[in-house]
């Protein structure tokens, strides 16, 4: 199996915590955040050496609820929002590990 996630420590993962908590990698995760579609915070200013962004656990696990909804209410989605269509059987893995992360987290 992958690297366990991290305990979030407030309520925030970092990208690489993020990111396995999505299952997706994170040149997905950062194509998400650069289309709006997950909220983040990001600590240090653009210009700075070291620039950190944190993503809050509850705006990861709104962006699956959303995520689900949109695939249950419309079952010719192929793949999770931000994955483009050349990258459709990756989007495709992806989906269903958001999915099976979600009914997880139901049933937990």
């Amino acid at each position: 199996m992958g690297k366990p996630v991290a305990e979030p420590r407030r309520g925030a993962l970092s990208r690489e915590d993020a990111a396995a908590y999505l299952s997706v990698s994170i040149t997905v995760l950062d194509r998400l955040r650069a289309d709006g579609k997950i909220g983040f915070v990001k600590l240090g200013e653009d210009g700075a050496r070291r620039v950190r962004v944190l993503f809050a656990v509850k705006e990861l696990d709104a962006f699956l609820e959303r995520e689900c909804q949109t695939i249950d209410s419309s079952k010719s989605a192929t793949r999770p929002a931000g994955i483009s269509s050349g990258k459709r059987a990756a989007g495709h893995v992806a989906l269903q590990r958001m999915q099976k992360t979600v009914r997880r987290q139901r049933s937990a």
